[in-house]
């Protein structure tokens, strides 16, 4: 940060990344007033109570419902017991940071290569990850790390 930033300015920016990612849009009663996406906020809300019952389980109908959320930049699933990652995460295709680390994935699926846009993949102390897709759709294909 620095000193000549304000704190709104700094908040503003973050908001705007946030609008940027499809977690807020503008409310259709109220062009004024932004609105988060229902699956953002049951994700939230999913998210919020398994870190405070410090389980870090995430139910596979919320991976089922990302499907819904095409405009999705990033995804960081980084420590949650997940042993699957469901096919439809190659329909993610604006997708562009995606982080499986300190996860029980055994392997990922092959719709993984759809994702054209993707830059950044993370599979750090991925201890269980058995099987990689051969990731030949993308000349310039991302470099696990």
């Amino acid at each position: 940060m620095q000193s000549s930033e304000t704190m709104e300015h700094i908040g503003e920016t973050y908001f705007d990344e946030l609008k940027a990612q499809s977690f807020f849009r503008v409310s259709n009663s109220e062009q004024r007033y932004f609105v988060m996406h229902d699956l953002i906020h049951d994700l939230a809300v999913s998210m919020s109570w398994e870190i405070l019952s410090r389980n870090y389980y995430l139910s596979n109908s919320v991976l089922q419902s990302l499907k819904q959320l095409g405009c999705l930049r990033v995804l960081s699933l980084c420590g949650y017991k997940i042993t699957h990652i469901p096919a439809l995460i190659g329909g993610l295709k604006l997708l562009r940071y995606l982080d499986f680390s300190f996860t029980y994935i055994e392997e990922l699926p092959d719709s993984i290569c759809d994702l054209s846009n993707l830059q950044r993949l993370i599979l750090s102390y991925c201890e269980q990850l058995r099987n990689l897709p051969a990731m030949t759709k993308k000349s310039s294909s991302p470099t696990p790390s």
